[in-house]
């Protein structure tokens, strides 16, 4: 803009001047519209530059099996979430789906993908449809998964993956090869308190979630932390 500003202050001096001659004229338009065309062509370049740098950086938030955001995703979205004074409570989940390594052993990594797709989509969807504009649904790697609900009880996450559990229990994937195989999670709930670091958080809601599995698997377990202030969570 500035270059072109420049060109019309050139052709308003030509005319002061009284050399305002069709050459003139021609010469000062010609170079005028050679600086608009290349400026064009740069500001869209710069454009498409940031487009796919915008896409690059959406493609390094996903999981390339499940479409799932990943851990880089959910460290965004704590923040912003903990700096939208319209967000009251954040609930935290960890869930692993049980015996996982056997499905692989017995039916090959072909199946367990099938599995982890499978219960990404159920998971995504239920928790999508419960609370909208508020839950998001993460993968961490293997068959551990993170849910983050905002606005929202741990009650009313609760009662939401209990659903989903009774759902999965009542209607098992059938693989491509015609495989049945019954799936089954463990789930850990916790509140992300005000001042708490994520890492302390996913810590504790994972230390949560192996305790659940070295007690038979397959159930959810749930704490109540709530506070205003900083808190430092016990037996870490």
């Amino acid at each position: 803009m500035a270059i072109s500003s420049l060109g019309l202050v050139e052709l308003v001096l030509l005319a002061i001047n009284n050399r305002f001659t069709i050459a003139n004229i021609a010469a000062a338009t010609f170079g005028l519209l050679l600086i608009l065309i290349f400026e064009g062509q740069r500001y869209k370049n710069e454009i498409k530059n940031q487009q796919r740098i915008n896409l690059l950086r959406r493609e390094s938030e996903r999981d390339d099996l499940t479409g799932l955001l990943n851990y880089r995703a959910l460290s965004q979205e704590i923040k912003a979430l903990t700096q939208n004074r319209s967000i009251h409570n954040i609930v935290i989940g960890g869930l692993d789906i049980d015996h996982f390594k056997k499905i692989n052993d017995t039916y090959g990594h072909f199946v367990g993908n099938e599995v982890l797709n499978h219960f990404s989509t159920v998971l995504c969807n239920r928790i999508h449809t419960a609370f909208p504009n508020h839950g998001y649904v993460y993968r961490f790697g293997g068959e551990e998964f993170s849910i983050v609900v905002s606005n929202h009880s741990i009650k009313e996450v609760y009662s939401v993956l209990q659903l989903i559990e009774e759902e999965m229990a009542g209607q098992p994937i059938t693989t491509k090869e015609g495989i049945t195989v019954f799936i089954s999670f463990s789930a850990s709930l916790t509140n992300h308190l005000n001042g708490e670091q994520l890492d302390d958080t996913l810590k504790w809601a994972d230390k949560m979630l192996y305790s659940v599995k070295n007690s038979g698997r397959g159930w959810i377990v749930t704490d109540h932390h709530t506070s205003v202030k900083k808190v430092h969570r016990i037996d870490r």
